[in-house]
């Protein structure tokens, strides 16, 4: 954007050149936004790649038959 300051190009091209740039960034951005993004995970696919085991992560008193999905 400063090359395009210095090049004395106007403030609303320069102001829709990022609006653009914004825009599609977003575009490339969707699919991974809507297909690796989830509401909810299960405790073992967050311990997934930990050195944890579920019983190390559930609160005392609960088993593991007790969570909630």
């Amino acid at each position: 954007m400063w090359r395009s300051d210095d090049l004395g190009m106007s403030f609303m091209a320069e102001l829709a050149s990022n609006w653009a740039l914004l825009s599609g960034s977003l575009l490339i951005a969707l699919p991974l936004i809507i297909w690796k993004i989830q509401d909810h995970v299960s405790v073992e696919e967050d311990l997934k790649f930990s050195d944890e085991s579920v019983e190390d992560v559930l609160p005392v008193g609960k088993r593991f038959g007790d969570v909630e999905v």
